[in-house]
């Protein structure tokens, strides 16, 4: 879920690590909404209700994602890259960059 790797980074970005922990996906957008403030809530959320129905949808098969839906995610998660690069510019430049292209930032764990 590509929104899921845009929280991770603002949340790494933030100097913190999501522990692998039972949750820790809901977390993510959690952390993602206290490290990135307003402008983030609303996609955040969305972006846990995504996850939400993705589990009903893994668990018990009871319902299905439309192609409408798929649409509405994607349209999403590029509005949410586009308010977390600039922030991570502005706000973080203690990031590295390497030439890999992977950030790296300070690595606080995050447990529920």
């Amino acid at each position: 879920m590509p929104s899921l790797q845009t929280a991770k980074m603002a949340v790494a970005c933030a100097g913190y690590r999501i522990a692998s922990v039972p949750g820790h996906h809901r977390l993510t957008f959690e952390g993602a909404k206290l490290a990135l403030g307003k402008p983030a809530e609303r996609l955040a959320d969305f972006f846990d209700a995504c996850r939400r129905k993705r589990n009903e949808i893994d668990y018990t098969g009871a319902t299905i994602a439309t192609a409408t839906e798929a649409e509405e995610l994607l349209v999403h998660a590029k509005a949410f890259l586009e308010l977390v690069e600039p922030w991570i510019e502005t706000a973080h430049r203690k990031v590295f960059v390497i030439s890999s292209g992977t950030k790296i930032g300070p690595n606080r764990a995050v447990t529920p």
